[in-house]
């Protein structure tokens, strides 16, 4: 398989509502796809959702990135998935964004899987477990009054909220979805890093009482301290998502 053109677009989709977290408001989508195609036509698409709070990138860096060094994957071969394994490797390697890979990287498996008529699962030796996926509702910060029509709305089969730095507004919303959704609806919590260590080790513990199962980004990425004092006690108590 040898790549012969790329294009990039940045894809904006306008929300019907605001979505809040602790970092961030946002009011529309952002994420940045890519179009591979290669020298006998095969097309290929990967998408990232650069988030600067996550990895540092920017989508119109990330844009600007991939037009800039597009010339090193152009008139590339990539017989088998093992050199674009390779090439994903050298890339952090040498520095590149998490984002700018992932988008590239989709779109190199999925135009080398069309291209070469292969099945990814059967060529890693993965088994499918099941033939459906299961998608999870996300909840932002709001009024429940406003949000509870939109849990109603949707039959996702589990959960996550946007976590708020009180407690007390946290205790209430996970009261407030499992009387709506039912205590055995796995519920998760995102922080998206607006906690202090012992903030996280109180509201964690206050949760996990009330059944939610899962934790995500509790701390700052800066919070190097916080993280590895927390990561011994955590991980035999909670699980956490990514």
């Amino acid at each position: 398989m040898i790549v012969s053109k790329i294009a990039v677009t940045h894809l904006q989709i306008p929300l019907r509502i605001q979505f809040a977290q602790a970092n961030q408001n946002t009011s529309k989508t952002d994420s940045v796809v890519v179009r591979l195609q290669t020298q006998r036509g095969s097309v290929g698409y990967g998408e990232a959702c650069p988030r600067t709070y996550v990895t540092g990138e920017h989508s119109q860096e990330l844009i600007l990135r991939i037009r800039k060094d597009e010339t090193q994957l152009l008139g590339r071969s990539f017989n088998s998935w093992e050199d674009i394994r390779e090439w994903s490797f050298q890339s952090l390697a040498e520095g590149h964004g998490h984002a700018l890979i992932c988008a590239l990287e989709l779109a190199l498996l999925d135009a080398w899987c069309r291209e070469y008529r292969q099945d990814l699962c059967e060529v890693l030796g993965v088994q499918r477990p099941f033939s459906a996926i299961d998608y999870s509702g996300v909840l932002p910060f709001g009024k429940w009054e406003k949000l509870r029509p939109v849990v109603s709305a949707f039959q996702f089969k589990s959960w996550k909220f946007k976590a708020s730095a009180d407690s007390n507004q946290n205790r209430q919303r996970i009261v407030d979805m499992q009387t709506l959704l039912g205590k055995d609806t796995p519920l998760r919590m995102d922080a998206n890093g607006g906690w202090e260590f012992e903030q996280a080790r109180e509201q964690i513990t206050t949760a996990l009482a009330l059944g939610v199962n899962s934790f995500e980004q509790p701390l700052d990425k800066s919070d190097e301290n916080g993280s590895q004092a927390g990561s011994s006690i955590w991980k035999r108590r909670a699980h956490y998502g990514g």
